[in-house]
């Protein structure tokens, strides 16, 4: 029988739990008399103001967060009830953490809007404590130059080769199109082991779009994503949300159909060629084989740990030919 490993994603446990055992609230001050007030939230603050008949106005209240946080062994003792949980639950004979380390690569990417430049509010203050335990407490694996979500991909695709059977507890939506692997959201008591299918599926719910396997990475592909502050076609200047990706996509009958409509909705963008100023200041002409590649390597996550994804590598493996139009010169 396979010995069954589950791969954790750390850095989603450790801030549940560092958010379970810390209370916050918000200080309020007006400021032309220096009173203050103290609220659950922001928005519980703006609904008193309207229910005294005044209007939130930045000029004139301004807020403070407040982060008061449990001893640190209240949050080792949550991390450590889910771990013996979720590893005896899925029947673990190992189990690793994947930890964040320094750098990635994606941040260096010429997006035009910042990779993750949209990322705002407060951290957990326990955060960088509770992963710190991880790391020293149990078996663990240091992500260095990527994300613990790249780093929960290739180990699960390294074990499988070793002959495991790999479970992925996570909860990052990018994991969906990992195929072959099982995942398990360690944050639902009601949740089951899903093996990612190969081709997989697109779904309309009405209210969002979800799937699974390699028509959910074409999705991301044309969709991009928006907590990660990826739009393919921002450059394009564009509308293309989900929907349009979703109509694009959902009746794709292999893989080699659903890359070609892909690129062909890259040519549609920026076939002719296209100016764009990225994110550090520099002017660049592309075309649009350079945009797919580039917006690729932000929802692909890493299969090897030595390799960075690649489109023109995916679309040859596949039996496709991406032709390489850009030379990715600056103008200055």
């Amino acid at each position: 029988m396979k010995p069954t490993i589950v791969i954790w994603d750390s850095d989603s446990l450790a801030y549940r739990a560092t958010a379970a055992t810390e209370s916050r609230s918000v200080e309020v001050t007006h400021i032309p008399t220096s009173k203050t007030k103290i609220f659950k939230n922001r928005t519980e603050c703006k609904e008193h103001l309207t229910s005294i008949g005044k209007t939130f106005d930045p000029v004139i209240y301004k807020f403070l967060d407040i982060q008061e946080p449990e001893p640190i062994s209240h949050t080792i003792k949550v991390m450590k009830n889910i771990i013996e949980k979720t590893n005896e639950r899925l029947f673990a004979d190992e189990y690793l953490m994947c930890i964040e380390g320094k750098g990635n690569f994606r941040s260096a990417l010429p997006y035009p809007s910042a990779y993750k430049g949209n990322r705002t509010g407060i951290r957990p203050l326990n955060l960088k404590e509770s992963k710190m335990y991880l790391y020293k407490q149990h078996p663990s694996y240091v992500a260095q130059g990527c994300e613990v979500d790249d780093a929960v991909i290739f180990k699960g695709y390294e074990y499988l080769e070793k002959g495991y059977n790999v479970i992925l507890a996570s909860q990052d939506k990018d994991a969906m199109s990992a195929t072959n692997l099982s995942l398990y959201d360690f944050t639902d008591d009601t949740a089951k082991v899903l093996t990612i299918p190969d081709l997989g599926y697109l779904e309309d719910t009405g209210k969002k779009v979800k799937g699974v396997g390699f028509l959910w990475l074409c999705y991301q592909m044309v969709r991009g994503d928006t907590v990660d502050n990826l739009n393919p076609s921002e450059i394009a200047r564009k509308r293309f949300g989900d929907k349009s990706a979703y109509y694009l996509l959902k009746d794709a009958k292999n893989k080699q159909e659903a890359l070609t409509l892909v690129a062909q909705q890259y040519k549609d963008w920026y076939g002719n060629g296209t100016k764009y100023v990225d994110c550090f200041g520099v002017e660049r002409f592309v075309h649009y084989d350079f945009l797919l590649d580039l917006y690729f390597k932000g929802v692909k996550m890493m299969e090897n740990e030595n390799e960075i994804p690649c489109a023109y590598k995916f679309y040859e493996k596949h039996g496709i030919t991406l032709e390489r139009k850009t030379d990715a010169h600056t103008i200055r």
